[in-house]
């Protein structure tokens, strides 16, 4: 008999499963809530011995039967035939099923009441009936789900938000090894959740790293995290219970304000250079800084699902419309290579940035290299995305999929959005992709919208000029410290648009480049779980 934490830290453990416990009849959870994650890892390593009691002091319990756990996994079981069990509402009225009310049950082992305290005896039982101050829903099979203490309940702008719903998300990272979600309070919202997490001995995580990519997970707005707050322990009662009350009155005069919900904090800003005007995104943050540079048909809104899952404020980000893209402005003097890079140094000019980690995905990529190859000593490290030794001839073409928005109208913009999501490439829809989409967009007083063309002669500029440049000379030339990551995914209907073997080709002919893969393709790599997965690769690699 096992309460959580004890359960938690038996599956820190190797040797906890069913090879060296193959005698062990019998494991029951009690004295509180096992989250999902755990009970699944706790199925997994010991199957079919595993017991949940749900049960109060006061006499009234529920059982999880290990015959039931495998389809019943979230739930907490049934109540025992001598006893009843219902859901209600804050007007004492029964819910139907697999709706969320107060925990309310009765039975023969019921108490007769609180000792000596009349007043809480009559707040509790009523009519016969113990009122438990949990909640939970009932299936149709009369299994109860717990969502949480009632004076857990975390009510952020009128929105009911259930602790357990957001644990359960937060557990499944892992860095975590156990977790407690509580409310504080918020200025603009009223409530806002807060985690308090324990680490997993043996990996590392930010609470920035943590909060992104709980935020990423959770699926509805109401539910993302305002902070994380890393602790050696949760405080607990002795039946292994967390004890909320403490967290919430540890950490209530946090000063939480609307404008803190956001992960970071973008400036949108322009620096002129060579007498064109260039548009960045600003994500202000800790050393080092990062320049982000776009491929050809982007904008500086591509690396968005980046500063989601956690980039920013972890490293100052900066990220570049390049000459006629975004709002940079569309130059008459030309798209070279040569004027691409010197458009980046001088903008760090500009902002008296002496050396930078340089990052560039797919055209980017390459520029990033031209400028470690004739700028040496402003280039600190090199990440290239999806940018290889050679440029396939074919590029125009099989950027095609991209191309056809491009000068077109559109009813509205939710018509234009349905038109992009159409797309083959797009395999998934990240929210942050929009912010990209709407980039490129002008709007009409009559509600269409008009996607902003390529400059004319960009893409035949930037391709023929690029294609005549010795890159092989150029890759073998840069010693900086760099990494190629790639996302050898389908990006057109038969293929990537960088086959894995490339980009180890490309590795290879470097001095000193490490190879890296992610999910997804070409441009889905920058969102979603490629996003985070980049993101991981990214600290490791600047803080090395």
């Amino acid at each position: 008999i096992l309460v959580p934490s004890q359960l938690i830290s038996c599956l820190q453990i190797n040797d906890f499963n069913k090879n060296y416990l193959s005698s062990l009849e019998y494991i029951l959870s009690v004295g509180a809530p096992l989250l999902l994650e755990n009970k699944q890892e706790l199925n997994k390593r010991i199957p079919h011995v595993f017991y949940e009691l749900y049960g109060l002091t006061e006499g009234f319990m529920t059982i999880l039967d290990k015959n039931d756990v495998m389809r019943k996994t979230g739930s907490v079981g049934t109540a025992p035939q001598f006893m009843d069990l219902k859901i209600l509402d804050d007007k004492g009225t029964e819910l139907e099923t697999g709706a969320i009310g107060e925990i309310v049950g009765r039975g023969p082992l019921l108490m007769t009441a609180y000792y000596k305290n009349p007043g809480q005896t009559n707040e509790a039982m009523k009519n016969g009936w113990l009122f438990t101050g949990d909640l939970g829903y009932v299936d149709a099979d009369g299994f109860l789900f717990l969502t949480g203490r009632k004076k857990d309940l975390i009510i952020s702008g009128g929105v009911n938000v259930y602790p357990t719903d957001i644990e359960e998300v937060v557990i499944r990272h892992p860095a975590v090894k156990d977790v407690a979600v509580f409310g504080v309070p918020h200025e603009e919202w009223g409530e806002t959740p807060v985690a308090a997490v324990v680490l997993t001995e043996g990996i590392t995580a930010t609470p920035i790293e943590i909060k992104c990519w709980a935020n990423q997970n959770l699926e509805a707005r109401f539910q993302k995290i305002y902070k994380v707050i890393i602790m050696d322990e949760l405080p607990r009662n002795v039946a292994g219970k967390i004890l909320k009350r403490e967290l919430r009155d540890k950490f209530k005069d946090d000063n939480v304000t609307g404008q803190d919900i956001k992960t970071a904090k973008m400036k949108n800003s322009f620096v002129t250079s060579n007498n064109i005007k260039l548009h960045y995104l600003e994500f202000p943050g800790d050393q080092p800084t990062i320049i982000f540079m776009h491929g050809l048909t982007a904008n500086a809104h591509a690396f968005d699902g980046l500063i989601a899952a956690g980039l920013s404020p972890e490293f100052n980000i900066l990220s570049v419309d390049l000459r006629g893209r975004g709002e940079s402005d569309a130059p008459a003097s030309g798209y070279t290579m040569k004027e691409h890079a010197e458009d980046i140094i001088g903008m760090m000019d500009a902002l008296q940035i002496k050396k930078v980690v340089l990052a560039g995905h797919s055209f980017g990529g390459f520029l990033a290299l031209y400028i470690a190859k004739f700028y040496p000593d402003r280039v600190d490290k090199l990440i290239l995305m999806d940018a290889a030794a050679n440029m396939h001839p074919n590029t125009k073409d099989m950027l095609g999929p991209a191309l056809s928005r491009l000068g077109k109208t559109f009813p509205s913009f939710d018509a234009y959005i349905e038109k992009v999501k159409a797309a083959p490439y797009l395999t998934f829809w990240d929210t942050n992709m929009e912010s990209y989409y709407r980039a490129d967009i002008k709007a009409s007083e009559d509600g269409t919208v008009s996607c902003i063309p390529q400059p004319a002669h960009m893409m035949e500029a930037v391709l023929k000029g690029s294609l005549g440049e010795p890159w092989l000379d150029y890759l073998k030339a840069v010693d900086h410290q760099s990494i190629l990551i790639n996302a050898p995914g389908v990006y057109t209907m038969e293929a990537a648009l960088l086959p894995e073997e490339n980009a180890i080709e490309t590795v290879e002919l470097m001095k000193n480049c490490i190879y890296a893969k992610v999910t997804g393709n070409h441009q889905t790599m920058l969102y979603g779980d490629g996003a985070r997965e980049i993101v991981s690769i990214i600290k490791h690699f600047v803080n090395q």
